[in-house]
């Protein structure tokens, strides 16, 4: 039960930094032409990819049912 919560407690955290990645995106997007806009758009994008591929691991190794972790 402990690891479940543990899976369910990192998803919930990787999940809430891939939405920050992709507002980041969208505003990197929004400054093309500002500096190292590009560079940052690039890294953004990678860092998201490799989020939601930790985020597909986790959710592949600990089912997580619909309701769960919601009723807390």
């Amino acid at each position: 039960r402990g690891a479940k919560y543990a899976a369910l407690k990192e998803i919930d955290s990787l999940t809430r930094a891939a939405d920050a990645y992709t507002r980041a995106i969208e505003l990197y997007g929004r400054a093309s032409g500002y500096r190292n806009s590009a560079q940052r758009l690039r890294d953004a994008e990678r860092q998201k990819q490799s989020i939601d591929a930790d985020i597909q691991i986790l959710s592949l190794t600990e089912p997580v049912p619909e309701d769960s972790g919601r009723a807390a």
